[in-house]
């Protein structure tokens, strides 16, 4: 694995989707990270309006 963590977000149709967290030496055209959906936004909203 390689080292660090995100070097930002992704965003499609004005929505954050997901952030670049790791990848591999061996794949070198390849990141990986978490991908947000639905429930995510609605944690989101939920926690940024209480």
């Amino acid at each position: 694995m390689t080292g660090g963590s995100s070097e930002g977000g992704w965003i499609t149709g004005g929505v954050l989707n997901w952030v670049n967290s790791f990848g591999y030496q061996v794949e070198r055209d390849v990141m990986y990270g978490p991908y947000f959906g639905n429930v995510e936004q609605q944690v989101y909203t939920a926690g940024s309006t209480s």
